[in-house]
C-alpha cells in the first residue's frame, strides 16, 4: 500500500507543477477596494462597500450589500479577517470575520477618536499597523486580526524610527540611529543586534518553522535564529518587488512582469508566470489558500492556480533507501529485493518532468544534475533526494 500511495502523491505533484492560471470571471472587476480569502472561499470587498463572493473558484459568485455607509480604506488579513477603517483621520474600525456578511460594533485603538492616524497599512501578509498621533503621544499599533492590539515602544521623541520588521509574536527588529534592536515579544524590551549580517530592513515574511525572510532591494536575507542573525541568498533575478510565502512554504518574489517561485528554501527559483495576463506589481500581494494561489493581474481580473504541494516520503528506508541525501557525487541505491524488481531508475525534477531514464545501477552518478530537489523512481516507488555543490 505504501508504494502505491507514494505514486499517487507523486504524480499528483506533477499535474499540480504544470497547473495554468484560471480566471475567476469576477463579475464587477472595475469596483473592486481588496480582494481576501478564506480558505478557498474568495471574496472582494467593493468601491461601494457590497461583497461578492464564491466558493467554487469563480463558477458562481453571490453578492449582498453590506451594512457600512462609508469607509476610508479597507484591509484583509492573511486568515481573511476584513478591517475597514471608517474616517481618514480616525483609528476607528469595523471588523467582519465572515468574509463581510456581518460587520462588529465600531473599534477604537483609543478612546480619543481626535488622534490623527498617520499610516493604516498591511505590514507584510500577517501584520496590520496602525500608526496614529495625538498633540504629545504618538502610538503604534501591531494586530494580526484588527481585534487585538500590541503596542511597540518607540523610542524615538519625534515618533520616527525609520523601517522596522514585524515577526513570530510582535517581536520587532527596528533602526534606531543607524543601529539594529530587537524586541521581545511584549515589545517592552529590546536589544541591540550584534553582527547581524544586514545593515538595512525590508519587506520580511516567516514560514510555517519560525525561518525568516527578508526582501531588502534586490537581495533576500533568512534567518533561523528568530532575527539575531541573518545570511544572504545567492539569487540571479534583479528587479524584485515583493516577496510572499505561501502555506506550504513555498517562496515567491515578484519583478515587474514576472512571478518567480521557490520550493526549496531559495535554492531554486522557477516562473511561475505562465499564461497570466501581464502583470506589472500593481497588485503586489498572492493571497493563498492551502491549495491555491490567487493573483490579481494588470487586467484587474483575478486568477488563480494550483500550489506545488510538499512532498512526504512514505517509503520505508527497508524498502528504498538512497545515501548519502543530500549528495553531491554517486547516489548509493538500496532496495527490498521483494518489494521492488530493479529495472529501470526514472528521475524527475520538483516539477515532474522526466530528466533520467537508465538501466539499474547501485551508484548513481549526480553530477550531472544541478543543485535541487529531485525524486528516483524504481517500479512504483518513488523517493526524494537533494543533490548539493
Amino acid at each position: 500500500m505504501k508504494p502505491l500511495f507514494s505514486l499517487i502523491l507523486f504524480l499528483s505533484v506533477s499535474i499540480s507543477a504544470y497547473a495554468e492560471w484560471f480566471n475567476v470571471n469576477h463579475p464587477d472587476t472595475a469596483n473592486i477596494e481588496v480582494i481576501g480569502n478564506s480558505g478557498d472561499t474568495l471574496f472582494t470587498f467593493q468601491k461601494d462597500h457590497s461583497v461578492y463572493m464564491t466558493t467554487n473558484f469563480g463558477n458562481n459568485w453571490t453578492t449582498f450589500q453590506s451594512s457600512i455607509l462609508y469607509s476610508w480604506r479597507s484591509i484583509i488579513s492573511r486568515e481573511g479577517i476584513l478591517v475597514v477603517q471608517l474616517f481618514r483621520e480616525t483609528p476607528a474600525f469595523l471588523i467582519s470575520k465572515d468574509c463581510g456578511a456581518s460587520f462588529n460594533d465600531t473599534l477604537a485603538i483609543r478612546e480619543q477618536h481626535s488622534y490623527g492616524i498617520d499610516l493604516f497599512w498591511k505590514f507584510n501578509s500577517r501584520f496590520i499597523l496602525v500608526n496614529a498621533t495625538y498633540d504629545w503621544d504618538h502610538i503604534c499599533q501591531m494586530t494580526k486580526d484588527g481585534l487585538n492590539y500590541v503596542r511597540f515602544k518607540n523610542p524615538s521623541a519625534d515618533g520616527w524610527i525609520g523601517r522596522f520588521i514585524v515577526f513570530h509574536h510582535y517581536n520587532v527588529i527596528y533602526n534606531f540611529n543607524d543601529t539594529l534592536f530587537r524586541t521581545d515579544d511584549t515589545c517592552l524590551f529590546d536589544i541591540a543586534l550584534v553582527n547581524p549580517g544586514i545593515t538595512e530592513l525590508g519587506l520580511c515574511e516567516e514560514n510555517s518553522k519560525g525561518k525568516l525572510f527578508m526582501l531588502v532591494h534586490d537581495s533576500v536575507f533568512t534567518s533561523i535564529d528568530s532575527g539575531w542573525t541573518w545570511q544572504r541568498l545567492t539569487l540571479s533575478n534583479t528587479g524584485l518587488k515583493y516577496l510572499n510565502i505561501d502555506n506550504q512554504d513555498n517562496i515567491y518574489l515578484r519583478t515587474t512582469d514576472k512571478i518567480f517561485c521557490s520550493y526549496d528554501d531559495g535554492l531554486n527559483w522557477s516562473d511561475i508566470t505562465e499564461n497570466l495576463p501581464a502583470t506589472t506589481c500593481k497588485y503586489p500581494e498572492l493571497r493563498f489558500s492551502d491549495k491555491k494561489i490567487f493573483e490579481r493581474a494588470d487586467d484587474g481580473n483575478i486568477y488563480y492556480r494550483d500550489i506545488i504541494l510538499g512532498v512526504e516520503d512514505n517509503i520505508d528506508d527497508n524498502i528504498l533507501k538512497l545515501y548519502p541525501n543530500p549528495v553531491n557525487s554517486y547516489l548509493k541505491i538500496k532496495f527490498n529485493v521483494d518489494k521492488i524488481y530493479p529495472a529501470i531508475i526514472k528521475i524527475y525534477s520538483v516539477f515532474g518532468e522526466s530528466i533520467i531514464e537508465t538501466d539499474y545501477k547501485d551508484n548513481f552518478d549526480v553530477s550531472c544534475l544541478s543543485p535541487g530537489i529531485y525524486f528516483l523512481r524504481i517500479g512504483n516507488v518513488c523517493k526524494k533526494f537533494i543533490v548539493i555543490r
